[in-house]
């Protein structure tokens, strides 16, 4: 019987890896969406096919299940951190039986011992760190309180094949303010902004691609100019014509590329660009877009270590409070965010961004531009914005005593600078 399962593994292992060998579209499609090397599925299908070939020979046998038990463990841990929970069931079955089998050709050896502690503080690892269920997602029409103050509303709307979400608040007939958010968060960093300033404004504020409960389109286009395309399909299926924005971080580049689009430079009344930088190069230290592209960063964002570096580096100046962070530590926790993540990165650097701007941005700022800016951010300077009139003569610049997430850690200073911005005639 024992030899007929190990058998049995060793077809399963040959399927498996042969498939991945001939770079069938399914393996192919799923690599690319785990930011994964073409490379890395040959190497898996390889290891996969010589492991099924040594269980044909009785004195490989042990060696075979050795391997295969830890490839099980690594295809485990590899789909928790892409939240791929159900598929699971498979990889987890495989290894109980390479294991099961591994123990009974030598129980109590040391090796067998050593294999399985391995496999174990692998599995506990993975599953204590990126086992977590996902957030439940809001429901179109859904009316939420935010600080039991302002009521917002869920809404859902599909946009160029994208389902966006978004909420709004306040009177549909004041001046219309489109809001989007920057890495790595969700529409809900703009509670304190959407609160102070729904009563004399229209808000929308946007989970933009592919944040929060918006889609993830893991086989789309993320670049910025795309997010902007979408942005502005969702402002046009909305009946929005006039509309100022307020944007923040990665938000920023998607807005700068909106006002690109099509009579957008018309049709955009004042811009708010918070935290991101404009006419000089980004300064140091610069954030590592090279391993923000990659899939360590998947791995990174699922176990929210992005954020812990962010508060123990500096980015956060000032404490933001408890709520809050535990709010969007749960927006971050929908499905698909981690795997999907990377994808912006890989199509743009701060070169490419800053370039844009100078070449072709620019130009179409011509409605009022404030720059707010947190006086303490450890990457963006306050002397890079001492001549930005002169590339943009209607922008300005506020500071604002706080760090990189300025709207969050001094809410009520930045929302009286943007009050006083929107209101000039």
């Amino acid at each position: 019987m024992k030899i007929y399962l190990i058998y049995l593994l060793g077809a399963v292992l040959f399927a498996a890896g042969s498939s991945k060998l001939l770079g069938l579209k399914m393996h192919r499609t799923h690599f690319k969406h785990w930011n994964l090397p073409p490379w890395a599925m040959y190497l898996i299908g390889g290891a996969e096919v010589l492991t099924a070939a040594s269980l044909l020979l009785p004195a490989a046998q042990f060696a075979g299940l050795a391997i295969s038990s830890l490839l099980m463990t690594g295809a485990i841990a590899l789909l928790l951190v892409m939240s791929k929970y159900r598929q699971v069931l498979l990889p987890g079955a495989l290894l109980l039986l390479s294991s099961g089998l591994l123990w009974s050709l030598a129980p109590f050896a040391t090796v067998s011992i050593v294999l399985l502690a391995i496999q174990a503080v692998i599995l506990l690892l993975a599953f204590s760190l990126f086992a977590y269920p996902s957030t439940p997602p809001n429901q179109e029409g859904e009316i939420e309180y935010l600080n039991e103050e302002v009521a917002v509303t869920h809404r859902f709307r599909e946009v160029l094949g994208v389902k966006y979400h978004y909420v709004t608040a306040g009177n549909p007939a004041h001046p219309a303010l489109l809001m989007v958010h920057g890495a790595p968060e969700s529409w809900y960093s703009w509670i304190y902004q959407i609160i102070a300033l729904s009563q004399k404004n229209y808000i929308i504020a946007v989970d933009m691609k592919p944040y929060g409960q918006t889609d993830n389109d893991l086989g789309g286009d993320h670049s910025y100019s795309r997010i902007a395309d979408e942005l502005k399909a969702l402002l046009d299926a909305l009946g929005i014509d006039k509309v100022s924005l307020m944007s923040h971080d990665r938000g920023v580049i998607a807005t700068d590329h909106l006002l690109s689009k099509d009579g957008m430079s018309t049709r955009v009344q004042k811009y708010v660009r918070m935290q991101q930088s404009f006419v000089e190069p980004h300064g140091d230290p610069v954030p590592p877009h090279h391993l923000m592209r990659t899939f360590w960063a998947s791995v990174l964002y699922k176990v929210r270590f992005a954020h812990k570096v962010l508060q123990k580096t500096g980015y956060y100046y000032l404490p933001i409070d408890s709520k809050l962070a535990q709010r969007l530590d749960r927006e971050f926790k929908f499905e698909g965010i981690p795997a999907s993540m990377p994808l912006s990165f890989k199509t743009t650097s701060f070169a490419k961004e800053l370039e844009d701007r100078h070449e072709r941005l620019f130009a179409y700022m011509t409605m009022p531009v404030l720059q707010v800016q947190g006086k303490y951010d450890p990457g963006q300077h306050p002397e890079e914005y001492a001549r930005i009139h002169e590339t943009v003569p209607t922008s300005s610049v506020a500071f604002i005593e706080a760090g990189h997430f300025c709207h969050e850690e001094a809410p009520e200073e930045v929302n009286e600078v943007v009050k006083e911005f929107l209101k000039r005639q």
